[in-house]
């Protein structure tokens, strides 16, 4: 089966602000796929994952990388998050965008929550 797509999104910058609403300045966090695995289309040069585990339990996550200009590889495998813990990273296009152009997630758990920003 394909992986299932999760869309980045653009956050608010603090000039276009002005006056804010409850609920303008949120964030979905999308659940993750087990089974299959997702994947995030580059909708910029850059993405910010923000990865929260929601269970009771540690559980990892993966992200997949290729070979970057100068024929690194950097996959994070398996990245443990403990019960309600939370991790940041920024991902560029060089390194991680796999042959179908997109960003690859693998979760251990479907309590891992995800959200992309587009930076």
């Amino acid at each position: 089966m394909p992986r299932t797509a999760i869309a980045p999104v653009s956050p608010q910058k603090g000039a276009q602000l002005g006056v804010v609403s409850a609920g303008d300045l949120d964030v979905t966090m999308n659940a993750t796929d087990v089974a299959n695995g997702n994947s995030v289309s580059w909708a910029s040069d850059r993405l910010l994952v923000i990865a929260w585990n929601s269970t009771a339990g540690a559980t990892t996550i993966t992200f997949t990388s290729l070979a970057d200009t100068n024929g690194r590889v950097g996959t994070i495998t398996s990245y443990s998050l403990a019960a309600d813990d939370h991790a940041v990273a920024i991902f560029a296009r060089d390194g991680w965008q796999q042959t179908d152009a997109q960003l690859y997630i693998d979760a251990s758990d479907a309590g891992i929550k995800v959200a992309i920003l587009k930076l």
